[in-house]
C-alpha cells in the first residue's frame, strides 16, 4: 500500500523529495534557516514538501516523506497551515500562557503531524 504523495508523484510523473529521518533537522538539512519564522516554513514548504490534493477543514496540507533507511521505510510528515484570523484559537497554548497572547509571530499556525503507523496511508480527517 503506497502513501497518497507517492500516488500524486507518479500522476505528476516526477519522483518525491526523500529525507532521512536521523538527519531531518540537522544544521542544513534540508534548509538552513536565516530569516524570521514567516519566511523560514514558506521556504521549507517550497523546497521540501509537496503540497496533497486536499484539504482538511478548508486548510491547505504538505507532505515531506522521510525515510528511515533500516528498516526501508517511509513516513509522511504532514504540515497544515491554519490562518489564525479564521481560527477558534489563534494563539498556541504557549504564547498564550508566557504572556504572548496578544502578540502574533505570524498570520499563519503551522500544524505538523506524523500519523501513528497504521494511518500512514490514509488521508489525513477533520479535527486531525
Amino acid at each position: 500500500m503506497s502513501l497518497p504523495i507517492l500516488e500524486t508523484c507518479r500522476k505528476r510523473k516526477r519522483g518525491p523529495k526523500l529525507y532521512n529521518f536521523h538527519s531531518f533537522g540537522d544544521p542544513g538539512c534540508p534548509i538552513s534557516p536565516i530569516g524570521p519564522f514567516r519566511d523560514n516554513i514558506r521556504l521549507f514548504l517550497q523546497e521540501c514538501a509537496e503540497p496533497e490534493d486536499y484539504n482538511v477543514e478548508g486548510m491547505p496540507i504538505w507532505c515531506t516523506l522521510l525515510v528511515i533507511e533500516s528498516n526501508s521505510i517511509v513516513v509522511p510528515l504532514y504540515i497544515i497551515e491554519e490562518n489564525v484570523k479564521f481560527s477558534p484559537n489563534p494563539f498556541c497554548d504557549h504564547c498564550r500562557c508566557t504572556g504572548w497572547g496578544d502578540n502574533l509571530v505570524s498570520k499563519r499556525k503551522y500544524h505538523v503531524i506524523i500519523p501513528i503507523a497504521g494511518e500512514w496511508s490514509k488521508r489525513l480527517e477533520e479535527g486531525f
